[in-house]
């Protein structure tokens, strides 16, 4: 528009520029080369393809290992699939970058950031809208300034002034419950700061605020905060097994939220019997479909789509190994939750005819104490983040997207 570029074209040029000067340095090399072969040949990759493909070059390659910049990509990969998603993208052309940038782009960043979560070790800056429903240990809460009088009016104010006696009142009221908001989240302690040498705080705090004790310095007891250390929840599908696979695919996709493009198996019943198992440093949450008791004793089913596995092929009696697995986790919790002997485990398959729908195992309780050990183990190394192993199963590479930054591309 009069003679100037879009701001796509802007950015494009510019980030041209930037990677020309960065090709000219060292390390560059395979990612230049890599490139002159990408650049007709933009039909077969999708954005969030591309981003992919470059973790196995410097210096995303090593951006990816630092935990803060590994999820600004997950972020960016996020929003690139939504994108590709919801507009068919199937390929990465002059177009198609112009509405990511133009539309989509514009769009998610107009939005207001929804809050997600705070990592270990971080403070949380999150608006009275964001943090509505939550709550947390301690809560600082700032803009005690805000001045009721000054506000910008609208046409019920404008009302309110000129009809009621209590426009103050009203206007005070309004604040005071936005900020109630605010200090209703904190549990145990709540501090309000301001600067006080300005007009400050604000007229609708001001009585009570003076009643308050200075908090210039304070502790926390060992005891009261050791209340608020939460567990890590795990999954025996979701966490257990994704590790055993392969601790990288781990750290990426469950660790990091990377979008995954397979999904882990779940039973055929949304309903049961929710099961926590709480250990000393985690929590392994789970749902079991069906429980019997008769004479005293338990019996746990679990319903699996499909057929019964297999066990003449390796792939049929792993999955059928990791089903009974799981049922002796869940038969263990079963015992220690709620009292019960369990006898028998169950796994009904609904893909067969109702004559030959279930197999039925008697409950061990060695066996279960040994998947308990292999899950402590596991699950000490996943809060201690020890990711660098990698599967030793080219097979479990195929359909992974970082492959490419394993150097196992295929």
């Amino acid at each position: 528009v009069n003679g100037k570029d879009p701001d796509y074209i802007v950015l494009y040029k510019n980030c041209l520029r930037y990677l020309s000067g960065f090709l000219e340095g060292q390390n560059c090399e395979k990612l230049k080369k890599w490139l002159i072969e990408r650049r007709n040949d933009s039909e077969n990759y999708t954005f969030s393809d591309l981003i992919y493909n470059l973790f196995e070059f410097y210096p995303l390659n090593s951006a990816i290992e630092d935990y803060k910049k590994a999820e600004s990509f997950s972020k960016l990969i996020k929003i690139l699939k939504n994108y590709e998603n919801s507009f068919g993208i199937k390929s990465v052309d002059e177009d198609n970058f112009k509405i990511l940038m133009n539309i989509y782009f514009r769009y998610i960043f107009n939005k207001e950031e929804e809050y997600s979560k705070i990592p270990a070790g971080h403070v949380g800056f999150m608006t009275f809208d964001n943090v509505e429903g939550m709550e947390f240990p301690i809560v600082f809460v700032d803009s005690l300034d805000s001045v009721y009088e000054n506000e910008p009016e609208n046409i019920l104010d404008r009302i309110a002034k000129n009809y009621s006696r209590n426009s103050e009142n009203i206007k005070k009221t309004d604040l005071r419950e936005l900020f109630y908001v605010g200090f209703s989240r904190a549990k145990d302690i709540l501090i309000l700061t301001c600067n006080e040498d300005r007009r400050t705080p604000g007229k609708f705090i001001e009585d009570s605020y003076n009643k308050l004790n200075d908090a210039e310095e304070f502790t926390i007891p060992p005891e009261q905060s050791k209340t608020h250390e939460l567990k890590r929840i795990l999954t025996f599908e979701g966490d257990i097994l994704t590790y055993e696979i392969c601790p990288t695919q781990y750290k990426f996709y469950r660790e990091l939220e990377f979008n995954s493009e397979t999904s882990q198996e779940s039973n055929l019943c949304s309903t049961g019997t929710e099961i926590n198992l709480v250990r000393d440093d985690y929590v392994i949450k789970g749902k079991i479909d069906s429980i019997s008791v008769q004479d005293g004793k338990a019996e746990i089913t679990s319903i699996k789509e499909g057929t019964k596995p297999n066990i003449n092929i390796n792939s049929d009696r792993n999955r059928l190994e990791n089903y009974i697995r799981e049922l002796n986790l869940y038969a263990y919790s079963v015992e220690q939750t709620f009292g019960l002997k369990v006898e028998n485990i169950k796994i009904h398959y609904s893909g067969e005819n109702e004559n030959n729908s279930e197999v039925v195992y008697k409950y061990d309780d060695n066996k279960a104490g040994e998947v308990i050990k292999n899950i402590d183990d596991i699950a000490e190394k996943i809060i201690k983040r020890d990711f660098d192993l990698k599967t030793s199963d080219s097979e479990n590479c195929k359909d992974c997207n970082f492959k490419f930054f394993c150097g196992r591309k295929t």
